[in-house]
């Protein structure tokens, strides 16, 4: 069964005459809440429930004044009538055009209540612009299996939830006899088997790599552990590393201050020697030509020898005395 047209006529939120074109591919229904989409599949239940269908909880139909729209029955004046209707333009799995009409009227009485007559509900066959009736909706429904009654509890009107094809063991049986030129199911089922033994191995094979795959991953995270750790003790070496240069490094520094300071105390001493040296000549000097100046002016101690010597003695204590006195004050400065 191939859908072409839909007709909704003062159907519930339909209000007026409403048409909907179906292409032949996808056909998507959108809108808002409350846009009237539900109310779409309703009418679409409608017009494909015959009244000999099993009184299933799929097949239960609203009563008919539910389905009168509410702005079309409040503008109907006492005793005037209204028409509620649908209409579904189709194609037969023999490609043939089928019509399937359902519809009532709607008269408002004295007392705003409301009565249903009229009721209608017709399959036609369509031959270029002219339609024929067909001897009963059965006809349609069954003989030409456009939508059989022992379909109902399978069709998307009543939620996908009720294609239960692998918990409902003669579903899938039921839907290949409607619509499939499978009769034999047995080769299938055992193409199925060998399926399903191949896909398990697949499965096991598949299995069995990733336990190969998981050692290996063990292998190479215990390769990048150790690693990590003599990649830590690399940096911990060489962190003392640098901190021993540093330390060298400074110690260096203070050899070439230390030395420095030794140069500079070399050159002091070699300064205090010649001081020294240079001392020691003006000492000798002054004692020489000290003693002869008193020899010349004093000539008559000549003979007092112990005395001389003892003055000769006092005065090389007090030169030496004086020598050590300007030696200190030369290394302090």
């Amino acid at each position: 069964m191939i859908l072409e047209k839909l007709i909704i006529y003062n159907f519930r939120s339909y209000y007026g005459r409403k048409v909907f074109e179906f292409s032949k591919r996808l056909n998507l229904i959108l809108g808002a809440n409350g846009d009237g989409k539900t109310t779409f599949f309703e009418a679409l239940n409608w017009v494909l429930t015959p009244d000999y269908a099993p009184k299933s909880e799929e097949n239960i139909i609203a009563d008919d004044s539910t389905l009168v729209s509410a702005k079309m029955f409040k503008e109907l004046k006492v005793g005037e009538q209204g028409r509620v209707l649908v209409s579904l333009l189709l194609r037969n799995n023999d490609n043939r055009e089928r019509l399937v009409e359902r519809s009532f009227n709607v008269t408002k009485d004295n007392n705003g209540g409301m009565e249903i007559h009229n009721r209608s509900f017709k399959a036609y066959s369509l031959i270029g612009t002219k339609r024929k009736e067909m001897f009963s909706l059965r006809d349609l429904f069954e003989g030409e299996n456009v939508f059989p009654a022992v379909i109902k509890k399978y069709h998307l009107f009543k939620g996908e939830d009720k294609l239960d094809i692998f918990n409902d063991k003669t579903t899938l049986q039921t839907l290949i006899d409607l619509f499939s030129d499978i009769k034999d199911i047995d080769p299938y089922k055992q193409f199925a088997k060998f399926s399903l033994e191949m896909s398990s191995s697949k499965i096991r094979d598949t299995k069995s790599k990733e336990t190969k795959q998981n050692s290996k991953i063990l292998e190479l995270q215990g390769e990048i552990n150790k690693l990590t750790k003599k990649l830590e003790q690399a940096e911990t070496a060489l962190t003392a590393s640098r901190k021993t240069f540093n330390e060298s490094k400074k110690n260096i520094e203070n050899i070439d201050a230390d030395l420095s300071l030794l140069k500079k105390a070399a050159e002091l001493e070699k300064k205090v020697s010649s001081l020294n040296t240079e001392i020691s000549n003006l000492s000798d000097k002054m004692d020489m030509e000290y003693s002869y100046k008193m020899l010349d002016e004093l000539w008559i101690l000549m003979g007092f020898g112990p005395i001389l010597n003892e003055f000769n003695k006092k005065i090389a204590s007090l030169c030496m005395s004086n020598l050590k006195s300007a030696t200190k004050r030369l290394i302090f400065y």
